[in-house]
Protein backbone atom coordinates (compact mmCIF):
# COMPACT_ATOMS: atom_id res chain seq x y z
CA UNK A 1 0.00 0.00 0.00
CA UNK A 2 1.55 3.18 -0.82
CA UNK A 3 2.00 5.98 1.84
CA UNK A 4 0.44 8.88 1.45
CA UNK A 5 2.28 11.91 0.80
CA UNK A 6 2.63 14.28 3.73
CA UNK A 7 3.56 18.18 3.64
CA UNK A 8 4.61 20.45 6.58
CA UNK A 9 0.88 21.83 7.31
CA UNK A 10 -0.12 18.34 8.08
CA UNK A 11 2.54 18.93 11.17
CA UNK A 12 0.22 21.52 12.50
CA UNK A 13 -2.14 19.43 13.52
CA UNK A 14 -1.94 18.65 17.64
CA UNK A 15 -3.78 15.44 16.68
CA UNK A 16 -5.74 13.04 14.17
CA UNK A 17 -9.15 14.32 14.73
CA UNK A 18 -9.38 16.59 11.53
CA UNK A 19 -7.89 13.51 9.72
CA UNK A 20 -9.96 11.13 10.88
CA UNK A 21 -12.68 13.39 9.68
CA UNK A 22 -11.79 13.73 6.34
CA UNK A 23 -11.14 10.00 6.50
CA UNK A 24 -15.22 9.68 7.20
CA UNK A 25 -16.19 12.50 3.84
CA UNK A 26 -16.68 9.28 1.90
CA UNK A 27 -19.05 7.32 4.12
CA UNK A 28 -21.28 10.16 5.49
CA UNK A 29 -24.38 10.97 4.42
CA UNK A 30 -24.53 12.81 1.33
CA UNK A 31 -26.26 15.72 2.75
CA UNK A 32 -23.27 15.88 5.66
CA UNK A 33 -20.50 15.63 3.03
CA UNK A 34 -20.92 20.17 2.43
CA UNK A 35 -20.62 21.05 5.85
CA UNK A 36 -18.24 18.36 7.28
CA UNK A 37 -15.44 19.06 4.69
CA UNK A 38 -16.40 22.84 5.48
CA UNK A 39 -15.87 21.81 9.10
CA UNK A 40 -12.36 20.70 8.72
CA UNK A 41 -11.24 23.43 6.52
CA UNK A 42 -12.57 25.99 8.63
CA UNK A 43 -10.76 24.22 11.40
CA UNK A 44 -7.84 23.93 9.69
CA UNK A 45 -7.28 27.62 8.44
CA UNK A 46 -7.84 28.53 12.22
CA UNK A 47 -4.73 26.24 13.28
CA UNK A 48 -2.61 28.08 10.01
CA UNK A 49 -3.27 31.28 11.21
CA UNK A 50 -2.50 30.11 14.94
CA UNK A 51 0.80 28.61 13.88
CA UNK A 52 1.91 31.13 11.19
CA UNK A 53 1.23 33.87 14.06
CA UNK A 54 3.59 32.22 16.60
CA UNK A 55 7.63 31.90 15.58
CA UNK A 56 8.20 29.04 17.74
CA UNK A 57 5.46 27.00 16.40
CA UNK A 58 6.61 27.68 12.88
CA UNK A 59 10.04 26.75 13.93
CA UNK A 60 8.46 23.69 15.60
CA UNK A 61 6.55 22.58 12.60
CA UNK A 62 9.50 23.03 9.87
CA UNK A 63 7.62 25.98 8.41
CA UNK A 64 10.37 28.16 8.90
CA UNK A 65 13.45 26.68 6.11
CA UNK A 66 16.11 29.12 4.86
CA UNK A 67 14.97 30.43 1.23
CA UNK A 68 18.81 30.36 -0.22
CA UNK A 69 19.18 26.47 0.70
CA UNK A 70 17.92 25.96 -3.34
CA UNK A 71 19.12 22.39 -2.98
CA UNK A 72 16.85 21.42 -0.10
CA UNK A 73 14.04 23.38 -1.96
CA UNK A 74 14.56 20.92 -5.34
CA UNK A 75 14.91 17.92 -2.98
CA UNK A 76 11.53 18.62 -1.11
CA UNK A 77 10.15 19.58 -4.82
CA UNK A 78 10.75 16.01 -6.04
CA UNK A 79 9.58 14.39 -3.33
CA UNK A 80 6.09 16.12 -3.28
CA UNK A 81 5.98 15.26 -6.73
CA UNK A 82 7.64 11.51 -6.57
CA UNK A 83 10.48 12.15 -8.54
CA UNK A 84 13.35 10.53 -7.17
CA UNK A 85 16.24 12.69 -9.15
CA UNK A 86 19.01 11.61 -7.02
CA UNK A 87 18.47 7.78 -7.97
CA UNK A 88 18.51 8.94 -11.26
CA UNK A 89 21.49 10.63 -11.51
CA UNK A 90 22.98 7.55 -9.41
CA UNK A 91 22.18 5.62 -12.59
CA UNK A 92 23.82 8.49 -15.68
CA UNK A 93 26.78 8.27 -13.12
CA UNK A 94 27.05 4.45 -13.58
CA UNK A 95 26.42 4.41 -17.27
CA UNK A 96 29.09 6.83 -17.49
CA UNK A 97 31.38 5.03 -15.84
CA UNK A 98 30.56 1.33 -17.82
CA UNK A 99 31.09 3.63 -20.50
CA UNK A 100 34.45 4.95 -19.96
CA UNK A 101 35.27 1.84 -18.99
CA UNK A 102 34.25 -0.30 -22.27
CA UNK A 103 36.05 2.81 -24.09
CA UNK A 104 39.22 2.05 -21.96
CA UNK A 105 39.14 -1.37 -23.05
CA UNK A 106 38.50 -0.56 -26.56
CA UNK A 107 41.47 1.53 -26.56
CA UNK A 108 43.49 -1.51 -25.23
CA UNK A 109 42.34 -3.78 -27.71
CA UNK A 110 43.37 -1.27 -30.57
CA UNK A 111 46.69 -1.00 -28.87
CA UNK A 112 47.24 -4.54 -28.44
CA UNK A 113 46.25 -4.56 -32.20
CA UNK A 114 48.40 -2.25 -33.11
CA UNK A 115 51.30 -4.09 -31.30
CA UNK A 116 51.02 -7.20 -32.71
CA UNK A 117 50.25 -5.96 -35.96
CA UNK A 118 54.12 -4.15 -35.66
CA UNK A 119 55.90 -6.11 -33.69
CA UNK A 120 59.38 -5.12 -32.81
CA UNK A 121 61.86 -7.54 -33.50
CA UNK A 122 62.67 -8.86 -30.30
CA UNK A 123 64.16 -12.05 -31.70
CA UNK A 124 60.97 -13.56 -30.68
CA UNK A 125 57.78 -14.65 -32.65
CA UNK A 126 54.73 -12.56 -32.04
CA UNK A 127 51.72 -14.41 -32.03
CA UNK A 128 49.10 -13.58 -34.32
CA UNK A 129 45.41 -12.37 -33.81
CA UNK A 130 43.44 -15.20 -33.63
CA UNK A 131 39.83 -13.48 -33.60
CA UNK A 132 39.21 -9.54 -35.08
CA UNK A 133 38.69 -7.13 -32.43
CA UNK A 134 35.45 -5.86 -32.04
CA UNK A 135 34.44 -2.71 -30.48
CA UNK A 136 32.57 -4.02 -26.98
CA UNK A 137 32.53 -7.46 -25.79
CA UNK A 138 28.84 -9.02 -25.52
CA UNK A 139 28.67 -8.98 -21.86
CA UNK A 140 29.45 -5.04 -21.68
CA UNK A 141 26.56 -4.34 -24.57
CA UNK A 142 23.97 -6.38 -22.41
CA UNK A 143 25.04 -4.30 -19.74
CA UNK A 144 24.87 -1.15 -21.01
CA UNK A 145 21.28 -2.01 -23.19
CA UNK A 146 19.84 -3.19 -19.06
CA UNK A 147 21.40 -0.01 -17.66
CA UNK A 148 19.32 2.37 -20.34
CA UNK A 149 16.19 0.04 -19.73
CA UNK A 150 16.35 0.70 -16.27
CA UNK A 151 16.90 4.51 -16.74
CA UNK A 152 14.38 4.42 -19.37
CA UNK A 153 11.83 2.44 -17.09
CA UNK A 154 12.46 4.67 -13.88
CA UNK A 155 11.57 7.67 -15.81
CA UNK A 156 8.14 6.26 -17.00
CA UNK A 157 8.07 4.58 -13.33
CA UNK A 158 8.21 0.84 -13.73
CA UNK A 159 10.86 -1.07 -12.06
CA UNK A 160 13.22 -2.91 -14.87
CA UNK A 161 14.37 -6.07 -13.89
CA UNK A 162 16.94 -7.68 -15.95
Amino acid sequence: MKEPQHHFLDTIYPNNSLLMLEAMIPYVDSSLKLPLALLIKIQEIQLIIQVLNNPARMEACGLNRSSNNSEELLSALCQAMGVDIMGQMKNMQNMMNMMNAMNTANTMNTMNTTSNTNPISTGEEQPEPTEPVTDFSPNARNDMIDAIRQILSEQEGDLYES
